[in-house]
């Protein structure tokens, strides 16, 4: 599973998401650098576990989308999608030779979404996070605000009447499986069984010294991180 991630540089993380055309886009400034050794697979527990509270915070578990691939649903429950899910998250850079997560869920049935939005926010603010508005004189059919933490992780949440949206963004790593994760990842095992003695080549197979069929790019996909997705995203 592939998706087009949206990529948000690390000197500006947006956390103000226009839901169903309801508001400008604002950006909030911050500095990066790096503040962590976590492995990839840890910042995506990590954000999994973000996201969970979240859901159990505001009481609604029910109508979170991948803003990115909205036919899947985060739900509290586990399943063989939900890992696949968490697999697809990839870093971009942060501090130049670091790397970290930004991932967002977006519901656009809340029953009572300011409501629901000011529980997480106490939730927050009773597990040490630094919370503050992200504007100053919102709409009255608005909320936005977010969480800081010293290691430089951020968690932000828009609310508008029956729709909320979340963002989580992992402290920046430099860990190898995350400065470097291309090299990391598992390659993909080839289902192609191996041929016979004196077997022929078949000359459609890419990977055949007959063939005459172009050879793929095997890392093509895998070789637009974040920072490329965004570009891709927004052109």
């Amino acid at each position: 599973m592939r998706r087009a991630r949206l990529g948000v540089a690390a000197a500006a993380i947006a956390l103000t998401v226009p839901l169903a055309g309801c508001a400008t886009e604002v950006p909030v400034t911050r500095s990066g650098g790096i503040t962590s050794h976590m492995t990839l697979e840890e910042l995506q527990l990590w954000v999994a576990d973000q996201f969970d509270q979240v859901l159990r915070a505001s009481g609604v578990e029910r109508g979170w989308m991948d803003m990115f691939e909205e036919d899947f649903e985060w739900r509290l429950e586990r399943t063989d999608d939900h890992l696949s899910m968490i697999n697809v998250w990839l870093p971009q850079t942060c501090a130049e030779v670091g790397g970290q997560l930004d991932e967002w869920l977006i519901n656009y049935s809340v029953e009572d979404s300011f409501t629901a939005a000011t529980h997480v926010r106490e939730h927050w603010e009773a597990e040490g996070w630094i919370v503050s508005d992200v504007m100053s004189n919102p709409g009255p059919d608005e909320m936005r605000f977010r969480a800081d933490r010293d290691d430089g992780a951020l968690l932000g949440l828009t609310a508008y009447p029956g729709q909320m949206s979340i963002e989580v963004v992992t402290p920046c790593s430099v860990h190898a499986t995350v400065s470097d994760w291309r090299s990391h990842r598992p390659k993909p095992e080839s289902t192609k069984k191996p041929k016979a003695a004196g077997e022929e080549s078949d000359a459609s197979d890419p990977s055949s010294p007959n063939s005459s069929a172009p050879l793929p790019d095997e890392d093509a996909s895998d070789d637009l991180g974040a920072d490329a997705r965004k570009e891709a995203v927004l052109e």
